[in-house]
Parts: C-alpha cells; structure tokens; sequence
C-alpha cells in the first residue's frame, strides 16, 4: 500500500511538470512514467533511469531531444564531481573558467564545441539546470539530469538548457557534402 501511494504522488507531482511544459504524461505503475511531446519546438521525451553504478539505487531522469546535428557531431560532457576523470586526454576547456570548472568535455571536433558553447546564454542554462551529463548520438541529444525530475520550474530549466543546446548544435553549418561520395 506504501508503495503505491508513493508511486500516485510521484505521479502527480510528474503531473505538474507536464502541465507546466506542455507535454503529455504517459503514466504507468509498472515501468518508468514517460513525459513526451513537443518543448521549445522541439520533440523532446523524459524518462527516469537508475544509476548502476552508485551505492544503492539512484534515481536519474533521462531526457531526449532530436537533433539534425548537421555535422554528425560527437559530444560527450559530464559534470566534475571530485571522484574520478572520465576521459582525462581527450578533455578540453571552452575558455570559460566556470563552465570548465564544472564540466569535462570530449568532442572529435572541439572547435565546433567550442563554437556552438560560444553564448553566455548557452553556458549559465546548461550551468544553472544543474545537468549531469550530456551525449549526442546521431540525431538524438541526451540530457541526464542527477536525481528525479518532479519539480516543474527545475524541469523546465532542464528542458529549456536541453532544447537550447539542441539548437545550438543544429545552427552549425550544413553538412551537405557528407553524404556524397
């Protein structure tokens, strides 16, 4: 009985952060509770996910946004938490002390991180949406966000960060000439 009225309130209050961004609930008391729809028009889908790695079981809230991602970037940054280094050699800083404070960076193509991470703007939303971790992987960008993601102004400061990273990404230059040979 503890276990459903925990689930029912979590329910809710994920029930708020959709009523505040504009997406739609897909509620379930078996597996993880998916928000989808469209945010800052963007397709944009949220789901929560465990960390297998931490001591006991935490809680992370997984978020996907579409990408064109014109120049098949590959991304990946991580906040710096004091513990490990994920991918010391191939880190690099953007210039901005705060923002490289915060988090580790890898990229096969830095100039163009530094390019899209250029905007003052870009930096603070990505530093104040408190996000964990980010990826691209071809046409999807994913978010992780450390903990469950119930709040809805953190929501959507979260998604806000996410949608504004996923068009800084899509404003690089066409990648046309890729596809011929």
């Amino acid at each position: 009985m503890f276990v459903f009225k925990r689930r029912t309130a979590r329910l809710r209050r994920l029930q708020a952060v959709a009523t505040r961004t504009g997406l739609l609930l897909e509620a379930s008391y078996v597996r993880p509770s998916l928000l989808k729809g469209e945010f800052n028009g963007r397709a944009l889908a949220v789901t929560s996910m465990s960390n297998r790695r931490a001591a006991g079981k935490r809680r992370r809230t997984l978020v996907t946004v579409d990408v064109k991602n014109p120049e098949f970037l590959r991304l990946r940054m991580r906040r710096q938490d004091g513990t490990h280094h994920p991918f010391r050699s191939a880190e690099f800083e953007v210039g901005d002390s705060r923002f490289d404070g915060r988090f580790f960076i890898q990229s096969d193509e830095p100039v163009l991180v530094r390019e899209i991470i250029r905007h003052d703007e870009l930096r603070d939303a990505l530093i104040r949406s408190d996000i964990y971790s980010v990826r691209t992987l071809g046409p999807t960008l994913q978010v992780v966000y450390d903990g469950s993601l119930e709040d809805p102004a953190q929501a959507e400061l979260v998604f806000s960060a996410a949608t504004s990273l996923a068009d800084a990404i899509d404003g690089l230059p066409g990648g046309d000439d890729q596809n011929s040979v």
